[in-house]
C-alpha cells in the first residue's frame, strides 16, 4: 500500500506542471517519524509533493523505506515500486536509486512467490497441528506414560472419573508427596490400601521411610472414594499412615463446620449494628434525647441496614472462598442403564396454544441431550376451577396427547422399552382452603406423587391411564425437573447425572430417616439469564436481571451457602435422587394445604448442591408487574414456613436451613 501511494506521487510529480501539495515541515527523516505502527494506516498518508522531485524525491523515498525496512518489508516495497514505475516516465535519480536498491527485481518478485508459499504451507501446518493437539486424548497420552496414573487406574472408581476430578485427587497426592518426602507413587499406594480396606501397601524404595500403621475409620467397611481420604474424614488416618502430623489442620477441619454459621450471623450483626451506629453519628442523634418515634425509627433501620450488610459480606465471602467443584464421573458413553433419569415439566394445560409450546420445549430439551435411558415427560394439571371438569378439558388433553405420540413416533425408542416421551396427568380435587377443583398440591404434590409412582410401580397411580403414552420406565434412579421456560442446555443432563453418581455424593439418610445427613439428594444447577432479544428488552430487565448470558468456559461461581456450609439452596429446577427424596419427602410429610412456597424447605430435608459450573437457562422477568406478583408469592409461601421452623421433632431442619427461611422472612 506504502509502495503504492509512493509510486503515484512520484509518477504525479514527474509530470510537467504538476502542482505541489502541501507538506508538513521537515526533512525525509520527519516523514519517517510520520510512518504509522501499522501498515493499515497507511494510506492516509500521502509523501509531501515538494519534496518528491529530483534528489529530494529520492530523500524522501529513502526516509519512506527505512521504517519499512525495519519491519522487515524493505524488500516488498522495492519490488513493488519497481513494478509501478516499470515503463514509466520518472527522473533519472529515482531510477538511478531505484536501480540500486533493487539490482535484480525479477529475482526479488520470484523470490516473493515462494516466500508466500512457504507462509502458507508453515501457516497450514501450524492450523494442523493445532487440530491435532485438540483432537488428541491427552488423559490417555498421560495414563500410558504415567506410572502414578496406572496406579490409580487400577480402581474402577479412578477409571471412571472425570478429568478434573482426577485431577484433584492427583494434585493432593503430589502436596502430600512433597511435605511428606515420599515419592507420589508411595503416597498412591498407601491410599489404595486404605480405599480396599487393607494395610497400606509399604514402598520399598530406599527414600520411603517406614510408615507408622493408620488408625482406622469408625465406618465397619472403609469408603472406597480418594476424596474421603484427601479431604474428609479419613485425612487423619492417611496422614498417620505417611508419618505425617497435622494438629492444627486436624483441629480446624473438625472445629470450622461448628463455627462457621456463629461466625457469618455474628459478622452480619456486627455489620448491621456498626452501620446504624454510623448513620446515627452523621445525624447527630443523642440517645438521651430520643423519643419513642426515634427508637422505633432506628428499629426499623436495621431492616434496609441488614440487606446492605448481607450484601457485602457475601461479596466478601465469595472473594475469600474458592468454589469447590464437587466430583463426578465422566460417563463417556452416556447414561448408563443404572442411572436411568426422567425429565419432567410440572405443568398447567391452559390452552392450545400453551400446550404446543410444552411440546416443543420437551421436544428441545430431547434434541439437546439425546440420551438413550432418559425419559422426557409433561406433569400436567388442569387449570383451577369450579367444577370438577370443564368443557375444554378434554380438547386440551387430547392434544397433548397426540403431540406426544408425535413425539414418540419421530424419536421411537428400542423395541419393547417404555416410550422416550410420555404425559402424566392428574384429575382435579377439591380444595377445602381455595375451595376450588385443582390438583392437589400443585407443583409440589406432582412431584411428591410421581416420586411415589416411581419408587411403587406396582401401586395404584393418581395419573390418568392413557395407556403407553403414560407407562414409566421401571428403575427411574433420578428425575429433573425443570420449569416450562426453562431451557436445558447440551449435554447438561449428563453433567449432572455423572455429579449425582459419584459415590461422594450419594444420599445417606439419618438414623431417624427424616431428612439426608451426609452426601445430596437434590443438584440445584446454576440459573442464568439469556441475552434478551432486542424486542423484548426493557429498562426493567436491564436493571434487575443481573448478569445475562452463559459463561463459555464453565467456570464454577461463588455460591455462599455451598461454599461456607457445604450446601445450596434448591430454586425448584434441579436433579432429584429418587428414593432419597422420596424417603424424606413422602405423600404424608408436610401438611396439606398449608405449603406454598416449597422449594427452600424440600432442600433442606434432602440436603441440596449447588453446582455452580453446570447451568441451565431460564429467562428473567421482563415487566415490574409479573416481578411483582411472583415475588408477593413467594413472600405468601415463606410465611408459611413458620410453623415448620419451630417443629424440630418433627421437621429436624439445620441450623443454617433455619437462618435461610429467617432470611427470607427479614427481606420480605
Amino acid at each position: 500500500e506504502v509502495a503504492n501511494l509512493c509510486s503515484d506521487e512520484v509518477l504525479r510529480q514527474s509530470t510537467p506542471g504538476a502542482g505541489r501539495a502541501a507538506a508538513p515541515p521537515g526533512t525525509g527523516a520527519g516523514f519517517a517519524s510520520t510512518f504509522p505502527d501499522s501498515l493499515e494506516g497507511s494510506q492516509d498518508i500521502t509523501p509531501p509533493a515538494d519534496e518528491l522531485a529530483d534528489a529530494a524525491m529520492v530523500d524522501a523515498l529513502r526516509a519512506w523505506l527505512r521504517p519499512l525496512q525495519q519491519r522487515g518489508v524493505g524488500t516488498v516495497f522495492l519490488a513493488r515500486l519497481s513494478q509501478r514505475l516499470l515503463e514509466q516516465p520518472v527522473p533519472a535519480a529515482v531510477r538511478h536509486w531505484l536501480d540500486q536498491a533493487l539490482p535484480d527485481p525479477a529475482v526479488v518478485q520470484a523470490q516473493q512467490g515462494a516466500d508466500q508459499a512457504a507462509d502458507n504451507l508453515s501457516m497450514s501446518n501450524a492450523v494442523n497441528s493445532l487440530r491435532a493437539i485438540g483432537d488428541a486424548d491427552w488423559a490417555d497420552l498421560v495414563a500410558r506414560a504415567s506410572v502414578l496414573m496406572r496406579l490409580m487406574l487400577s480402581t474402577p472408581l479412578f477409571e471412571a472419573e472425570q478429568a478434573g476430578t482426577r485431577d484433584q485427587t492427583l494434585h493432593a497426592i503430589e502436596g502430600l508427596a512433597r511435605r511428606s518426602g515420599r515419592s507420589e507413587l508411595a503416597v498412591a499406594r498407601v491410599l489404595l490400601g486404605l480405599m480396599q480396606g487393607s494395610q497400606p501397601t509399604r514402598d520399598t524404595a530406599a527414600e520411603t521411610p517406614p510408615a507408622t500403621p493408620p488408625a482406622r475409620p469408625p465406618a465397619t467397611e472403609p469408603p472406597r472414594t480418594p476424596g474421603h481420604w484427601l479431604h474428609g474424614a479419613g485425612r487423619p488416618a492417611l496422614t498417620q499412615a505417611l508419618g505425617l502430623h497435622e494438629p492444627l489442620a486436624g483441629l480446624w477441619r473438625l472445629i470450622a463446620p461448628q463455627v462457621a454459621l456463629p461466625a457469618y450471623l455474628g459478622a452480619l450483626a456486627l455489620g448491621t449494628v456498626a452501620l446504624m451506629a454510623w448513620t446515627e453519628h452523621l445525624a447527630g442523634h443523642e440517645p438521651a434525647s430520643r423519643s419513642a418515634w426515634g427508637w422505633l425509627g432506628l428499629a426499623l433501620l436495621a431492616w434496609p441496614a441488614s440487606e446492605a450488610v448481607v450484601a457485602v459480606v457475601n461479596r466478601l465471602v465469595s472473594e475469600w472462598a474458592r468454589p469447590a467443584r464437587l466430583p463426578r464421573l465422566a460417563l463417556v458413553s452416556g447414561i448408563p442403564e443404572e442411572h436411568r433419569t426422567l425429565v419432567v415439566i410440572p405443568t398447567l394445560l391452559s390452552d392450545p396454544a400453551a400446550v404446543q409450546t410444552l411440546l416443543h420445549r420437551l421436544h428441545l430439551h430431547y434434541l439437546a441431550n439425546p440420551e438413550p435411558h432418559a425419559q422426557f415427560a409433561l406433569l400436567s394439571d388442569f387449570v383451577d376451577a369450579d367444577t370438577a371438569q370443564t368443557p375444554a378439558d378434554a380438547l386440551l388433553l387430547d392434544k397433548a396427547a397426540v403431540g406426544i405420540d408425535t413425539l414418540n413416533a419421530q424419536h421411537p425408542s428400542a423395541a419393547g422399552a417404555a416410550p422416550r416421551f410420555v404425559l402424566l396427568h392428574r384429575p382435579r380435587r377439591y380444595c377445602r382452603t381455595e375451595r376450588r377443583w385443582m390438583g392437589w398440591e400443585r407443583k409440589r404434590g406432582k412431584l411428591v406423587e410421581l416420586l411415589d409412582a416411581l419408587v411403587n410401580p406396582t401401586s395404584s397411580s393418581v395419573f390418568l391411564q392413557l395407556g403407553v403414552r403414560s407407562r414409566l420406565a421401571t428403575d427411574t434412579r433420578y428425575l429433573l425437573t425443570l420449569d416450562g421456560d426453562t431451557q436445558l442446555p447440551p449435554g447438561r443432563l449428563r453433567a449432572l447425572v455423572g455429579v449425582a453418581a459419584h459415590p461422594s455424593n450419594q444420599p445417606r439418610l439419618s438414623a431417624s430417616g427424616l431428612q439426608v445427613a451426609s452426601g445430596y439428594g437434590i443438584l440445584q444447577p446454576h440459573v442464568v439469564t439469556p441475552l434478551p432479544a432486542r424486542a423484548e428488552h426493557t429498562a426493567f430487565h436491564w436493571l434487575f436481571a443481573g448478569h445475562s448470558g452463559i459463561d463459555p468456559y464453565s467456570a464454577a461461581s461463588s455460591e455462599v451457602y455451598q461454599d461456607l456450609f457445604g450446601e445450596g439452596s434448591f430454586c425448584g429446577k434441579g436433579l432429584l435422587q429418587v428414593q432419597a427424596v422420596h424417603a424424606v419427602l413422602g405423600l404424608e410429610r408436610l401438611p396439606d394445604d398449608a405449603v406454598l412456597s416449597h422449594d427452600l424447605l424440600e432442600g433442606s430435608l434432602a440436603r441440596c448442591a449447588a453446582v455452580t459450573d453446570i447451568s441451565v437457562i431460564e429467562e428473567a422477568p421482563f415487566q415490574a408487574d409479573v416481578a411483582s406478583a411472583r415475588v408477593h408469592r413467594w413472600t405468601r409461601g415463606d410465611w408459611q414456613l413458620l410453623p415448620l421452623m419451630f417443629s424440630p421433632s418433627r421437621w429436624p431442619l439445620r441450623a443454617v436451613n433455619r437462618w435461610k427461611m429467617l432470611d427470607n422472612l427479614r427481606r420480605s
